[in-house]
């Protein structure tokens, strides 16, 4: 349980950090291709692929102003990186491309050996933060040849209540300056 605070305490310090013109929350990712399933709840991803590491999620100043960093380390996947992105679905579903970061960016620039890491511009405010206020609806995942489904995924956690208190009050914010 003190993970979950800890997590939420540090939501809610980058969020008021953050002032009112965005709201940012950092997710732990520990993504396995077990995780991965298809649209019948069936593993289809990588059965001994890991990528442990955060997804910081930024919302910007409104249109095309928001940003995602990555730094993950992968372990037993087969390379090269063809896509990553956040998906729309629940724990046990496939859902649709959400924030298509491979779109913006090549998956194989932000990879050193296993190390996975940079940051991605120019996402929808709006999308991310959509995101942000329900991420447990969302996951990211990766994919390569070998698993065109994605061979590793991970679910974005719920933020504890402080986390859900710390952007209503950076929403406020935002509405009383607006």
């Amino acid at each position: 349980m003190s993970k979950w605070l800890n997590w939420a305490a540090g939501g809610l310090a980058l969020a008021l950090a953050s002032g009112a013109n965005a709201a940012i929350m950092t997710f732990n990712i520990n993504a396995n291709g077990i995780k991965e399933v298809n649209t019948s709840n069936v593993s289809v991803g990588d059965p001994d692929g890991t990528g442990t590491g955060t997804l910081t999620l930024d919302s910007g100043t409104g249109g095309t102003t928001g940003s995602a960093t990555l730094n993950i380390v992968f372990a037993n996947v087969d390379y090269p990186i063809n896509a990553f992105h956040v998906h729309q679905g629940a724990r046990t579903t496939a859902g649709p491309v959400y924030l298509n970061f491979s779109a913006l960016v090549a998956p194989e620039s932000f990879r050193n050996g296993n190390q996975f890491s940079g940051t991605v511009s120019g996402l929808d405010s709006t999308l991310v933060n959509n995101v942000l206020a329900n991420p447990d609806n969302f996951y990211l995942n990766f994919h390569n040849t070998p698993f065109p489904g994605g061979f590793v995924r991970d679910q974005l956690p719920e933020p504890g209540c402080l986390g859900v208190l710390g952007l209503g009050a950076l929403l406020l914010g935002r509405r009383r300056r607006d």
